[in-house]
């Protein structure tokens, strides 16, 4: 079983590793450990990069994207994470 301790320095690193806010990784791990109960294989920085993906594609239509921007705006998405 993983400890306060230990889930807040894994937060802390992936915070880290991927450049993001502190808050928002705490907030995405805790939204991470509801949702992997139901797809236990699902990483936490697999599920960091489909929110992104999303919000990302998201933001792009409600802007009045069309399905070809929104794509490619989320396909950047993606290669920052690499």
């Amino acid at each position: 079983m993983i400890t306060s301790e230990e889930s807040l320095a894994y937060i802390a690193e992936v915070a880290a590793d991927y450049e993001l806010d502190l808050e928002i990784t705490g907030v995405l791990f805790d939204q991470y450990s509801e949702y992997v109960k139901e797809e236990p294989e699902l990483t936490f920085e697999e599920f960091i990069k489909d929110e992104f993906t999303a919000a990302a594609w998201m933001c792009c239509a409600a802007s009045g994207g069309g399905v070809q921007e929104c794509t490619e705006a989320a396909e950047q998405v993606l290669e920052a994470f690499e």
